[in-house]
């Protein structure tokens, strides 16, 4: 291989990228035009740009794996509106998740009495 080829090879990804200015982009125009395994390179970089920059999704979860999620999420969402509810018992600092059901403690007047569970 000359040392043309070899530039312009090194050039190709570039050029199909559109970064190339317009004396290096007619160079490896001319180029091209001439030489089958750079035109071969080049159809393949395409190629591979056309199918990183599509929008069609690649791969599609499993239905049960995204039925999973959806109740997963859902429950979740549901826990979450418990918990903050205005009208719910327990005060903010018994939500942080340093507490846990076991150990969730309110003091009053002195005694400590077990609280709500935060745990279902």
């Amino acid at each position: 291989m000359s040392t043309e080829h070899e530039r312009i090879r090194e050039l190709l990804h570039a050029y199909v990228d559109g970064e190339l200015d317009l004396a290096n982009a007619r160079e490896t125009e001319r180029h091209l035009r001439s030489c089958a395994d750079c035109r071969g390179t080049e159809k393949a970089i395409r190629e591979l740009r056309s199918a990183l920059t599509s929008e069609a999704t690649a791969y599609r979860a499993p239905a049960h794996l995204r039925r999973n999620v959806r109740a997963a999420l859902r429950r979740e969402a549901k826990s979450s509106r418990q918990i903050l509810s205005p009208g719910s018992r327990l005060r903010r600092e018994q939500r942080s998740p340093q507490f846990s059901s076991d150990s969730c403690f309110s003091k009053r007047r002195g005694q400590h009495e077990p609280t709500q569970s935060l745990t279902r």
